[in-house]
């Protein structure tokens, strides 16, 4: 294989498989939209909520949204699962405020052992209801959505459900409006669609209903696991167990600078890659069809696509003097852009439907994308993290920006890859280096937008 035609590979086919293919699931989810019958049965629930470091009004908020979430309260409970030290745990024990017909217990783990998943595992082991939800701290359920979620869990005999991803923000900026789009697309498209189209569907990390039952036979959540969601899903559809998607929504938050967005994608990145080279023996060897187990890894290697054309942009820039490209990088360009039209489209309408002007959805999904683009050695970086023993997992920050140094990495590349376009340009090489230059500017433009904030 010469090295233009592995390039051209590297650089288009990831993206051009990711985009045909949530594009395609995210037609499915918004046709196949359907409501829920009304559920006459009300299994017990427990709520798991795990909690570090977090202000306690936000704590007081979720207590506050769930008891007015329409589920009876006398069916209802919730396990605060704390990671907090002795002091900051009597604080908010001072400082909680439970609305009257909740029941909540508030609990303080004393072995520190792992990360999310162990907080989860513990709370598991604490509660007594027949369903258990999972919510993050800032996560917050809209009326009618939990028990829309049970009435499909019992009419479809589903061992785990998941509700419906909505994004939120506290914060005005132009990316948390992006975000909150792209999180809506997600769900419409990776649960939604997936699930009406016949596929394997994984938990998420807030907002899963799961049986007790069916947790306890795959041993619930392993405490040494970065991704908890998709280390679960992949033991439980192993297990031949049946997830379904819901419509009934979930707010989540969503990060709303560089740094917070930084933080939250590398970790996912390296927590797919765990998951996925750990379980995939286990997923390909379970009971499903030969389409499903290449889903399954679609949706297990989302962030590859992003590895591949950080590497291919590498080689291509290393080979500026020397490298000429044919019709190969020509067609699959073609192709890219056409695909990129496509995807970009239904994203930017949704933006609209979201209530975002022109101006906001057209900068939003601008800097999202270039944010995107300009985290790409990171999330490379991550992503072989996930093989070491050396993992960490690290919460993704709230409040106010916060300076990092990783944008003098990006401008780095970014005056590697402008260099390696101009050197293309100048031999008459345009579309290469025409797509380097369009691949420089997220490193540029990143740091500059990061140090005005």
């Amino acid at each position: 294989m010469s090295p233009g035609l592995l390039i051209s590979l590297l650089l288009f086919l990831p993206p051009i498989g990711l985009w045909a293919g949530q594009s395609l699931y995210y037609v499915r989810g918004v046709k196949g939209r359907e409501e829920d019958s009304p559920q006459p049965r009300w299994p017990t629930l427990s709520v798991i909520v795990p909690v570090k470091g977090e202000n306690v009004e936000t704590l007081n908020g979720l207590l506050e949204n769930l008891s007015s979430s329409n589920y009876p309260l006398d069916k209802l409970e919730v396990v605060v699962v704390s990671d907090d030290d002795p002091t900051t745990f009597d604080s908010l024990t001072r400082e909680l405020r439970i609305p009257p017909g909740l029941e909540v217990h508030l609990l303080r783990r004393e072995e520190r052992r792992g990360y999310k998943s162990a907080a989860l595992a513990y709370g598991l082991w604490k509660t007594k209801g027949e369903l258990i939800l999972t919510l993050d701290v800032d996560s917050r359920v809209l009326p009618g959505s939990i028990a829309k979620a049970v009435s499909k869990m019992e009419r479809e005999q589903c061992d785990a459900v998941t509700l419906t991803w909505k994004g939120y923000s506290n914060s005005d900026s132009v990316l948390a409006k992006a975000l909150i789009t792209t999180t809506s697309f997600g769900s419409t498209s990776l649960l939604l669609g997936r699930y009406l189209s016949g596929m394997k569907i994984f938990p998420v990390g807030s907002g899963t209903i799961y049986r007790r039952t069916s947790l306890l036979i795959v041993k619930g959540w392993d405490p040494d696991v970065i991704q908890d969601d998709l280390d679960l899903g992949a033991r439980m559809i192993s297990r031949g167990m049946k997830i379904c998607a819901s419509e009934g929504e979930v707010l989540v938050e969503v990060p709303d600078n560089l740094r917070a967005y930084y933080v939250q994608q590398t970790r996912w990145a390296m927590g797919s890659m765990e998951v996925l080279s750990r379980k995939l023996g286990e997923l390909m060897n379970s009971e499903t069809t030969l389409i499903q187990k290449l889903d399954l890894l679609f949706y297990m290697m989302q962030y590859i696509p992003v590895v591949t054309t950080f590497i291919g942009a590498i080689v291509l820039a290393v080979l500026s003097p020397w490298q000429n490209f044919g019709y190969v990088f020509a067609a699959l360009l073609t192709i890219w852009l056409i695909l990129l039209g496509i995807y970009s489209s239904f994203v930017f309408a949704l933006s609209r439907r979201e209530g975002f002007g022109w101006r906001d959805s057209l900068l939003g999904l601008g800097r999202l994308s270039a944010y995107t683009v300009a985290i790409s050695p990171f999330i490379f970086m991550w992503t072989l993290r996930a093989f070491s023993k050396r993992r960490k997992y690290v919460v993704t920050p709230k409040g106010r920006p916060e300076r990092t140094r990783i944008v003098y990495v990006m401008l780095l590349f970014g005056a590697a890859f402008l260099a390696s376009s101009i050197v293309y340009i100048m031999r008459f090489e345009f579309l290469p280096g025409l797509w380097l230059l369009y691949y420089a500017f997220p490193y540029l433009y990143t740091p500059y937008k990061h140090l005005r904030e």
